[in-house]
């Protein structure tokens, strides 16, 4: 069975982080889950009906981790009323429950485990602040994506698992140029900076690159950049170097969605194949 898969992030950054996966069963029933849940319920509704979705279709919700720009209180409440699952780490519980969000139907994993039918998902959980967050890799016969945020720095296990991806979504959180002449508190910067915060440009770049290498790479979406702290067109120019990666560039943004990534199923997975189109996201 052939489930299509397709993303697409409504949102990204400081103020709030939000995406969707949608998958199709070759039957037609869609599956519709939010990665992340950073913007409020009332916002996330709206940038779903921009890229052609309803809050109703969504079924769960999968949490990277509980911080206030991934989780936003309000959707303890709405969820509940929806009749979302809530799906995150077993090590996460506490602070789902400090974030009021345990009113909602919840399942803890540590493990891979099936979404839907005809997609499999591995969490990967990496270092961030004091108690880490989790990134996903989403398989199904038509692709695979990996999704990762909030990493502070590139362990090994995120090529371990990110190989032979069709899409990759990863953050690109600063310019270490632009942090160090912030006005940003010394503490906040050696935070961000040290290891355990998030993903400077650079370093994303060469996990790009050698994920890339070991892939068949469609697209690449960079997640969560800093408003204060960096500039888009730092990241395109330091992408001009690779020229089989800028045109598959993608950056998101914080206030309105990316277009769909959608990947297709081919019968033979070729690197020079290309497995999605992108349809503009709604205006």
């Amino acid at each position: 069975m052939t489930t299509r898969m397709s993303l697409c992030v409504l949102g990204s950054g400081s103020t709030g982080n939000c995406s969707v996966l949608a998958a199709e069963s070759p039957g037609g029933e869609r599956t519709i889950t939010l990665i992340d849940l950073g913007l409020s319920p009332r916002e996330t509704a709206r940038r779903l009906h921009r890229v052609g979705l309803r809050l109703d279709e969504v079924s769960s919700a999968l949490i990277t981790h509980f911080d206030g720009d991934h989780f936003c209180r309000g959707w303890a409440n709405t969820g509940r009323k929806l009749g979302l699952t809530l799906r995150f780490h077993r090590h996460h519980r506490p602070f789902a429950h400090r974030a009021g969000a345990t009113v909602v139907r919840c399942e803890c994993f540590h493990t891979s485990f099936d979404l839907c039918e005809g997609m499999h998902v591995r969490p990967v959980h990496f270092a961030h602040d004091e108690h880490g967050t989790v990134g996903y890799r989403f398989d199904s016969h038509a692709g695979s994506i990996g999704y990762a945020t909030d990493l502070g720095a590139v362990p090994r296990d995120l090529f371990e698992h990110f190989t032979n991806l069709d899409l990759l979504a990863i953050e690109s959180n600063y310019c270490p140029v632009m942090q160090r002449e912030s006005d940003r508190p010394i503490f906040l910067k050696k935070r961000i900076m040290g290891g355990s915060g998030h993903l400077s440009n650079e370093q994303s770049f060469e996990a790009v690159q050698r994920i890339a290498s070991a892939s068949r790479l469609q697209a690449v979406c960079l997640l969560h950049l800093s408003q204060e702290c960096n500039d888009p067109k730092k990241i395109e120019a330091m992408y001009e170097s690779s020229p089989e990666l800028r045109p598959r560039l993608i950056i998101s943004t914080h206030d309105r969605p990316t277009p769909w990534m959608r990947l297709k199923p081919t019968p033979a997975q070729r690197p020079d194949r290309c497995l999605f189109t992108n349809a503009a996201a709604g205006k």
